[in-house]
């Protein structure tokens, strides 16, 4: 994908174990991409209703739709004079008129254009969700990196705890606080691995892949491609589900087409071999019906209400599409400017903050509640900006699914 070209930080953690696998092994988001154009199931059922509407075209573009009919009929009398026989072998095709053929083969090809845009439109659907879940699993993994570097810190501040206890300086209190917290450390380490199990569980499921399989992915999180509303509200007019209805109505307006020329008679050609007591006789025939009552009013009342149904349901989708874009990039504009402001504002001091709070502990210029509490507020500061560029990447995904530019 365009969105993501550019790298702020890349996380590449092994999960199946601390042993961190070869950069070839991993899972890239353009490998998840690829792999849900060719096994996601309800692209391969789109694409393969293309193939049965292709085969309904290939059937009624033949130039008779009917087999010739054959009939027969042999016999003869016998008298005390004379005895005679009869032969009668006829043969009749039957014709269309007034463009039912040319009708049935428009609505053919709009299925097949309807079909089509359908395949484009799941394929797009099930990237939306491949990115969605891929960029879910990267958050879990860098959580699980933050939770298990906040077990650390909380493992050194236990030491310091001790040393200062040891030496007088602190209450068995500080002690206490510092070994609870480096117990809820490593809780937070636990929840972390079963979040990243359940988001990697949605991915494999997702792309096809055996739970057993170990999963290591690298990604990017930050991208820097700005998008223009104007070029993305053009391109939305040509989004596969809109061209689905458009084939549908013009699949409807060649029904119509039909019921018009239902109102000719069915007409048929043919001839007659005729043979009695020795003489032959070659005649030929026609067949055609009078269309007094069905005249195909029926069949143009049918495709006329649905032409009108249609042409209702793709300006309301047209205008939905539209509204959509406008919503889409709104919501990735204001995540976007949310991850700025933790970057420029934010991101900047929390290393700082960190190292001078544990200095300012073990010099007993703070207390270690104090500390806890700015510990705790440096932890919530990263795992905010980690959901900020989550949710920014997510809703870039959403924007450029919504324009139709995902595919």
């Amino acid at each position: 994908m365009r969105l993501f070209r550019r790298v702020t930080f890349v996380i590449s953690l092994a999960l199946a174990g601390p042993t961190v696998s070869r950069a070839q092994d991993s899972l890239t988001l353009e490998q998840a991409l690829a792999r849900a154009r060719e096994r996601t199931s309800s692209v391969l059922s789109a694409r393969a209703r293309i193939e049965e509407a292709r085969a309904r075209l290939g059937a009624a573009s033949l130039l008779l739709s009917e087999n010739p009919e054959v009939d027969a009929a042999a016999g003869g009398w016998n008298s005390r004079e004379d005895r005679s026989e009869k032969v009668d072998v006829g043969i009749m095709q039957n014709l269309e008129l007034g463009g039912r053929r040319s009708a049935r083969i428009g609505i053919l090809r709009a299925e097949i254009v309807s079909s089509e845009a359908d395949a484009e439109n799941a394929l797009r659907e099930a990237l939306r969700d491949v990115t969605a879940s891929f960029f879910r699993a990267l958050q879990t993994q860098e959580r699980l990196v933050l939770a298990t570097r906040a077990e650390s810190i909380a493992a050194e501040i236990l030491e310091i705890a001790r040393r200062r206890h040891e030496a007088g300086d602190v209450a068995l209190l500080d002690l206490n606080l510092a070994q609870v917290a480096v117990a809820r450390a490593r809780a937070d380490v636990h929840a972390a691995r079963s979040t990243q199990a359940v988001a990697l569980g949605q991915l494999r499921r997702l792309l096809g892949l055996p739970p057993e399989q170990p999963l290591q992915l690298q990604g990017e999180l930050r991208g820097s491609l700005r998008h223009d509303l104007a070029d993305l509200l053009a391109r939305a007019t040509d989004r596969p589900d809109i061209r689905a209805l458009q084939s549908q109505l013009e699949a409807a307006n060649a029904e119509f087409r039909l019921g018009r020329a239902l109102a000719w008679p069915e007409f048929g050609l043919g001839g007659r071999y005729e043979r009695e007591e020795g003489n032959s006789t070659v005649l030929g025939a026609v067949r055609f019906t009078l269309p007094l009552f069905d005249r195909g009013q029926g069949a143009r009342a049918v495709a006329g209400a649905r032409v009108r149904r249609l042409e209702l349901e793709l300006d309301a989708a047209r205008r939905a599409v539209l509204t959509e874009v406008r919503t889409a990039f709104e919501v990735y504009d204001q995540q976007r400017a949310a991850v700025e402001e933790l970057e420029q504002n934010a991101l900047r001091v929390l290393e700082e903050n960190e190292s001078l709070s544990r200095e300012s502990y073990e010099a007993g210029q703070i207390s270690l509640a104090e500390l806890l509490v700015v510990r705790r507020e440096i932890l919530e500061t990263r795992d905010d900006y980690l959901s900020r560029l989550v949710d920014a990447a997510i809703s870039a995904a959403d924007l450029e699914a919504s324009a139709g530019v995902l595919k």
